[in-house]
């Protein structure tokens, strides 16, 4: 298949020695095996009603005070501050940004560029990510099903570099056999706030 080739969807699954190492019980366990037939674990962790109200508020304003958000949790300052902790640890929450504007940075052009790779082996994704994942001008890259192999967001100063950016650092990736890249005109809002209930 050209696409997933299996989800498996585990619930609850209970870590070794948890208790011993003070590890999370995670809510469920996703094994994906993806189209060159490795293996990309995905877990959740329990999250309540008090873990929900801190994520949200560090999500709208992630330079709270700990005695800000206990208060929007209600909650102490030292429980709260271990919440974030754990929240941090288990990976929930994966770093504090700065949300910039690309066009006061002159990064005005935003490309998604679809690639088809030679080869479907686990040795030509391996290459491929390695390569894309050292070019800063690649803010993301995904795995995608249909009769492309990944899908890269690039931001560029405009065209012309976008083109020297495609025939040079791209096309200097020898497992990439196509690319179609398609020009972002209006980005009308760019959301990056997730909605947790």
């Amino acid at each position: 298949m050209d696409s997933l080739l299996l989800l498996v969807i585990i619930p609850q699954l209970r870590l070794a020695n948890h208790h011993e190492h003070n590890l999370p019980i995670f809510s469920k366990s996703l094994i994906l095996i993806s189209k060159n037939h490795s293996f990309i674990w995905f877990m959740s962790v329990n999250l309540d009603a008090k873990d929900k109200l801190l994520l949200n508020a560090l999500q709208h304003n992630a330079r709270l005070s700990n005695a800000a958000l206990a208060e929007k949790a209600n909650l102490s300052d030292t429980p709260c501050l271990r919440r974030v902790k754990r929240l941090q640890d288990t990976g929930v929450i994966s770093g504090y940004h700065a949300a910039l504007d690309r066009a006061q940075v002159d990064l005005s052009i935003l490309v998604y560029a679809f690639i088809k790779l030679s080869e479907n082996t686990a040795t030509a994704a391996h290459l491929f990510e390695q390569h894309v994942e050292s070019e800063d001008q690649v803010i993301s890259c995904s795995v995608i099903s249909g009769s492309h192999d990944y899908l890269l967001e690039i931001v560029a100063k405009d065209l012309p570099s976008y083109e020297q950016f495609a025939k040079h650092q791209l096309g200097a990736c020898k497992v990439i056999s196509g690319i179609e890249s398609t020009i972002v005109l209006k980005q009308t809002f760019a959301k990056r706030i997730l909605p947790i209930r």
